[in-house]
């Protein structure tokens, strides 16, 4: 999958049935392709980390320590779980620089910011382009996008919102906004807090 300033890697290649039923090896270009297609149909902010894939095996399994150098390197890669499957490690980009977040390489956030904007910039446009470009029309396209990124709160995908600024110079409405997007959950991790028990009868 490619979009802009990311691309997602996917590995290793796997084993499936043909339409012979005979086992047959297929390359990782086409795991990638069966991730994106499976990625296309989760909702905005929704990540596939964790997801099973109806497979037979994989090409090869990776040892920990390669998982983990190839998430640094922003490879999605898939490992067997006993029991269940084939299963996607973490859905990640291969967005990276040393001074951003994780918020820059999930899939699922990079996705949600591509549609929200999108999804802004069609009501700012269909409100007020061809519009005089008054004070009042600054302001009321303040009041817009502080509305737009409320309701995205309700919806669940961001947390939160700040700094909204609206200018005009030129032909050209200037906005800008931060926001925080909901973060995928990508680990369970449990602490457990052993002590002894006093037994009386």
């Amino acid at each position: 999958q490619q979009n802009s300033d990311r691309v997602q890697v996917v590995a290793p290649g796997f084993y499936d049935r043909d339409k012979n039923n005979e086992l047959k090896l297929y390359p990782a270009y086409l795991s990638a392709a069966m991730h994106a297609g499976r990625a296309a149909f989760l909702s905005n902010g929704e990540s596939a980390t964790f997801n099973y894939y109806n497979v037979d095996a994989l090409e090869f399994e990776f040892q920990p320590d390669q998982i983990n150098q190839m998430l640094t390197n922003g490879v999605s890669c898939f490992e067997f779980e006993m029991g269940k499957g084939q299963r996607l490690v973490q859905d990640i980009t291969s967005y990276s620089d040393d001074t951003s977040s994780s918020l820059y390489s999930e899939r699922s956030v990079r996705i949600l910011a591509d549609s929200f904007n999108k999804e802004l910039r069609e009501r700012l446009e269909e409100l007020y382009v061809g519009k005089k470009g008054s004070r009042s029309i600054v302001e009321s396209c303040k009041n817009t996008v502080i509305s737009f990124l409320k309701e995205k709160i309700r919806l669940e995908e961001i947390l939160s919102y700040k700094n909204v600024m609206v200018s005009k110079k030129g032909k050209a409405l200037y906005v800008q906004y931060e926001a925080a997007p909901v973060e995928p959950n990508n680990y369970v991790l449990i602490t457990g807090h052993f002590y002894s028990e006093t037994i009386s009868a």
